[in-house]
């Protein structure tokens, strides 16, 4: 089965947002806490491995983005009800916005179909 348009952007937002969270947690990991550089990595090569899978259509992956999207969104809103008079309030919504959408588009039953076919060969 083809993969869906959707599919295909989400394969590259993780791969993007995957090299920036290594990329940062390299950088907190030099300046500050390795401890916080070290999970940033961590979760950086994550979504980069959840986008090579998404890309491949594996079923792995969708459920891997899906807990993914899920913890950062339940971070994001940690983070809005502890810190809402100190944070710029958007830089937390469009965020949070863009994982509910995600995580509810891989919930489709026309998307967990396609990843549930066999994939096609490359």
């Amino acid at each position: 089965m083809k993969r869906p348009t959707g599919v295909t952007v989400i394969a590259v937002l993780l791969w993007v947002v995957g090299v920036a969270g290594v990329v940062t947690g390299l950088s907190i990991a030099s300046d500050t806490s390795g401890v916080l550089g070290g999970a940033q990595v961590a979760i950086g090569v994550a979504a980069v491995a959840f986008g090579i899978g998404c890309w491949r259509m594996r079923p792995w992956a969708r459920w891997g983005t899906i807990l993914l999207m899920g913890i950062n969104a339940l971070s994001l809103v940690t983070l809005w009800v502890r810190y809402s008079d100190q944070i710029i309030v958007s830089r937390l919504v469009v965020p949070l916005i863009i994982n509910v959408i995600v995580v509810l588009y891989l919930l489709q039953p026309a998307v967990v179909t396609a990843f549930a076919a066999k994939p096609e060969s490359a």
